[in-house]
């Protein structure tokens, strides 16, 4: 077994964790240079407040839909498969999603950058539990604490990246081009590393899969009641901080606008304060749970929250 305090930078050195964290910081910065783009193009492109609102609102909710609609087959596909290869042919995909993306941004075209953000949501519907549900087949029990928190820290330093990079390139003369290639540019990247992920065994290869939505959603809200109590809660409340956290960032840019009376740079000053705060906070969760689940430290969080 291996030392407990071994620190987290020796996580991030491991052939076994580092391509899967590298691949997974790369998506998150991906999704959201594009999606923060998309936001302030809709928003401070528009005349007046109810058009900014809604098409902000609807960027917002295609984005989140996937997550509503395939969760439950996202789910199945990551028990029933060999994880490693699944995460390559996600992240192939989202080259010639990002090429749409780029096109949509370089076009103005409205409905086309909607497109693509219902397809990035898509994406990472499938990618998320494939990322979380491989890491306990990489790392030893006393050290997915470190990963979880070096995975979470990772996640929320990508959305402080993204959404800087996007605010600023965006109001530039040249920004669209900019993007447009960045955002190509890292899905390749994201695509590359995932390459060097270890393999890791199914799950249940013998899962029956289901294609009806209907019934993979029902039958995940199943399987989590069938849980004990505490994952129960702890799904629970993870979907409420990504819920709060989902209306928090889609309102701020209207938010700042129209209230405020701001501009892209408060917008990103706000941004920064929001996820270097979660940042500080998942890595400090290793260090106060002793790298073991601890269950006391998370109404202090929600509290805070």
């Amino acid at each position: 077994m291996q030392d407990n305090k071994k620190p987290q930078r020796a996580l991030l050195k491991s052939k076994r964790f580092l391509p899967l964290f590298v691949t997974q910081f790369f998506s998150a910065l991906n999704d959201n240079i594009y999606k923060q783009a998309v936001l302030l193009l809709l928003i401070f492109q528009t005349a007046n407040v109810a058009d900014g609102a809604f098409y902000a609102n609807l960027a917002a909710g295609l984005f989140i839909l996937p997550f509503f609609l395939f969760s439950g087959m996202a789910g199945q596909i990551a028990e029933k498969k060999e994880k490693s290869k699944l995460i390559r042919t996600v992240k192939l995909a989202e080259i010639p999603i990002m090429l749409v993306g780029a096109a949509a941004i370089s076009t103005h075209s409205v409905w086309l950058m909607l497109t693509t953000v219902f397809l990035t949501g898509l994406q990472s519907t499938f990618f998320g539990p494939l990322k979380y549900s491989i890491l306990p087949q990489h790392v030893a029990a006393n050290e997915l604490t470190k990963a979880n928190g070096l995975v979470e820290s990772a996640t929320f330093v990508a959305i402080l990246l993204g959404t800087t990079f996007g605010t600023y390139y965006i109001t530039q003369t040249l920004g669209p081009t900019i993007i447009s290639v960045v955002i190509v540019c890292l899905a390749v990247i994201g695509y590359l590393s995932s390459r060097s992920i270890p393999n890791s065994a199914a799950n249940d290869a013998n899962l029956v899969f289901t294609f009806n939505l209907f019934s993979s959603t029902t039958g995940l809200f199943k399987a989590l009641n069938a849980q004990t109590e505490s994952v129960g809660k702890s799904v629970l409340g993870i979907s409420w901080f990504w819920f709060i956290g989902a209306i928090i960032l889609t309102a701020l840019p209207n938010y700042v606008k129209y209230v405020m009376v701001g501009d892209e740079l408060v917008v990103t000053s706000a941004l920064v304060v929001f996820s270097l705060s979660i940042a500080i906070g998942s890595l400090l969760c290793e260090k106060l749970s002793r790298s073991r689940i601890e269950l006391g430290i998370v109404p202090f969080g929600a509290l805070l929250i």
